[in-house]
């Protein structure tokens, strides 16, 4: 992701109404010439948060949102081309918060001094980085320690291509990071130390190529079902015992859904697919619906008959994915990686679809689609936990409430 640009293209600036907070109505303001700021407050919103009635009356501000504007509910600074015209005319500094974060989500340790950024795969070009080389993913760490950051966080010295404080966007997202780092295990926080190996022991066996992907993936998942914060530090992915179990539960996770809604999910997402042409196969969609109805053969012709040539893209999608592992079910880690298998059977199963309804294998363009088409059905709808299969957390998995502050061991 250092390599990371937006595209352009206003993919993530359509599709909804465009939530800013109060200090970027403001930013907007004083750098937008008089013309526009008479435009501004056309068709705003306010969010607010109602306080329970024997608590008070106040309301509390949560955000305003700008309404789209026609059918597409575009952004109103969105060009022609998909530019930004803030952005063009008036640099990152202009922008609101959400617009130059996304598709990073910060976060922030502040024992460790740490910021951590999540870059989220519904995004085309974080999902191109998958397929830009064949090369396994590391993690990077970008120093403290420089006079001119704009934190304390500071930053050793990068490629210009590279992000670094020399960035605007990054140097902004740094200072941006709110959310803070919950990685927990049943409610107790892991320290740094635990979750630095978690995640490199699952990032190096993903990114294993001497097997199939969802081999690895096996591996690294059964080692969280076992999983205890006394374990965490010598934390193992292992094969299971019973492959074939967890070949039923793979499959479980691909099956998940009805074709009918994952083809309207693919219907909302279509702006956010650029590797391939998705218009036709929507307009005329009797080849796809059947195809993501009898999945099995879908996959059995497009996918596992050229299952060592898509390694490299998978494997890096799932390596990127467990390494922020967090950012799932609020921090709770065996439900995260079960969730992300569940992302993962369902990027299987539209790229087998995609892929047949195409007439052509499953190649890096079509994987692209599908990892993005699935990551965006589950960041925008919540499904019933009771309906979903589970591995990792299948045992004693507590109710999905809203999770409390984990505590420190």
């Amino acid at each position: 992701m250092l390599r990371y640009r937006c595209n352009q293209k206003g993919c993530c600036c359509r599709g909804w109404d465009i939530p800013f907070k109060l200090d970027d109505f403001i930013r907007l303001y004083e750098y937008l010439p008089e013309a526009d700021r008479a435009e501004l407050g056309a068709g705003l919103k306010l969010v607010v948060d109602e306080a329970a009635p024997e608590e008070s009356v106040d309301l509390i501000l949560k955000s305003l949102k700008l309404a789209g504007v026609g059918e597409d509910r575009h952004c109103r600074f969105v060009e022609g081309d998909g530019g930004c015209r803030v952005h063009a005319q008036h640099g990152i500094p202009a922008l609101p918060d959400i617009c130059v974060n996304f598709p990073a989500v910060g976060f922030r340790d502040e024992q460790a001094d740490v910021v951590e950024l999540y870059w989220d795969p519904v995004c085309p070009e974080v999902v191109r980085i998958f397929a830009e080389n064949e090369s396994t993913l590391t993690m990077h760490s970008i120093d403290a320690g420089t006079s001119s950051a704009p934190t304390s966080i500071a930053a050793q010295a990068t490629s210009p291509d590279e992000m670094g404080w020399h960035d605007a966007g990054f140097a902004q997202r740094v200072a941006n990071a709110r959310e803070p780092l919950r990685a927990h295990l049943g409610g107790i926080a892991l320290s740094r130390a635990q979750l630095l190996h978690l995640r490199q022991a699952s990032v190096q066996t993903l990114g294993d190529r001497g097997r199939a992907t969802w081999e690895s993936l096996a591996a690294v998942l059964n080692g969280f079902r076992s999983l205890t914060i006394e374990r965490a530090l010598s934390f193992t992915p292992q094969e299971p015992e019973d492959l074939e179990a967890f070949q039923r539960y793979l499959g479980a996770c691909i099956g998940a859904h009805g074709a009918p809604l994952l083809f309207w999910s693919l219907r909302k997402m279509e702006r956010l697919v650029f590797a391939i042409d998705l218009a036709p196969l929507l307009a005329n969609p009797k080849q796809l619906l059947a195809a993501l109805e009898n999945w099995g053969d879908a996959l059995d012709g497009a996918y596992f008959a050229h299952e060592q040539s898509l390694r490299p893209i998978f494997s890096r999608y799932l390596q990127h994915r467990f390494a922020m592992l967090y950012v799932n079910q609020e921090g709770e880690l065996r439900e995260a990686a079960d969730t992300v298998a569940l992302i993962f059977g369902t990027a299987l199963r539209y790229a087998g679809a995609l892929a047949t309804a195409l007439e052509r294998p499953v190649d890096d363009a079509v994987a692209q689609a599908a990892i993005s088409a699935a990551e965006y059905l589950y960041r925008s709808l919540q499904f019933d936990a009771e309906s979903l299969p589970w591995y990792a957390s299948a045992e004693g998995r507590p109710p999905r409430e809203k999770a409390q502050a984990p505590v420190q061991p």
